[in-house]
């Protein structure tokens, strides 16, 4: 499988250390950035 064979990518989260990186990353492969958050509390904690 190719980056071009995804047709689409629903409710994927992925963890990163350097999210500018993972962003330009996956624009490369030609994924679109439709929405980015931060999570918080204490289930999210490291």
């Amino acid at each position: 499988m190719n980056a071009q064979d995804v047709v689409r990518m629903d409710n994927t989260g992925i963890v990163v250390e350097a999210l500018d990186d993972a962003i330009a990353f996956f624009q490369e492969l030609g994924m679109t950035l439709e929405g980015k958050t931060m999570i918080k509390g204490e289930w999210a904690a490291v």
